[in-house]
């Protein structure tokens, strides 16, 4: 038998890592910006789990892997690609509401140790395909300015729907001597600028020109509406009846 019974040292890791995710798309809900962008949707968070363990991120019933980044006096990162391919599938899902509300997100680590996040990072977010819209009202009420209409300014108006508060209208006439207008969205989507007199008395006359109104949301998405509006300045004649009837006799 031997003199002294074997020993061994070790070291037990009996701690379960944890993990958080990040506001998704910057409001948790991912939109057009998100499914037109080639390089896909990146999910991030932190972790206590070490440099280099997987993180398996499940979004909309598909998993997608990277790895834990070290972070210097911090929580470890992470950042897990959706491929644009998988936001495609969701906007054809969509459908013609073009919305989608529910879409579970969570994210699962393991430490070295092999033991996993007690606790999964999970988020609910939205989406909405709609994308940013802009209409034109009838300019001076049916696109036309007389020359009564020259004396005065001139309001071009529309609606916006997906934009939001506070957003710019830019409005662009095609003449190189009228410059841009702008305007702001209220909270209904509704806006206006003021073609000035000296604008209106610039158009031909007589002439066409086009007239384009054009916002951006908040992700940069664009949405823009065209029209075209006639000016003829030259004065308008008008006879009042001759006689009676537009009729003249022997009486008159």
């Amino acid at each position: 038998p031997a003199d002294s019974p074997a020993t061994a040292t070790f070291t037990a890791d009996l701690a379960a890592p944890e993990i958080a995710i990040d506001t998704i798309s910057g409001d948790d809900v991912i939109g057009l910006a998100d499914a037109t962008d080639a390089d896909g949707l990146t999910v991030t968070g932190t972790t206590s789990a070490g440099a280099g363990q997987t993180v398996t991120l499940s979004f909309a019933g598909a998993d997608y892997t990277d790895t834990v980044t070290a972070e210097a006096g911090g929580a470890n990162t992470w950042a897990v690609t959706v491929p644009q391919s998988a936001l495609e599938t969701l906007q054809a899902e969509a459908g013609a509401d073009a919305q989608i509300t529910g879409i579970a997100v969570s994210a699962t680590v393991a430490d070295a140790a092999g033991n996993p996040a007690e606790t999964p990072a999970e988020a609910t977010i939205d989406a909405d395909f709609r994308g940013p819209s802009i209409t034109l009202d009838a300019i001076a009420g049916d696109d036309r300015i007389d020359v009564a209409e020259r004396e005065g300014g001139v309001t071009i108006s529309g609606r916006t729907t997906n934009v939001g508060e506070g957003r710019t209208v830019t409005v662009t006439i095609d003449d190189p001597d009228v410059g841009d207008l702008t305007a702001t969205t209220d909270a209904t989507g509704a806006w206006s600028a003021l073609l000035p007199q000296a604008s209106v008395a610039a158009l031909p006359d007589p002439g066409t020109v086009q007239v384009e109104a054009r916002v951006t949301d908040a992700d940069g998405i664009a949405a823009t509406a065209t029209t075209e509006l006639s000016s003829n300045f030259q004065p308008i004649l008008t006879l009042d009846p001759i006689g009676e009837g537009g009729v003249v006799d022997l009486s008159d």
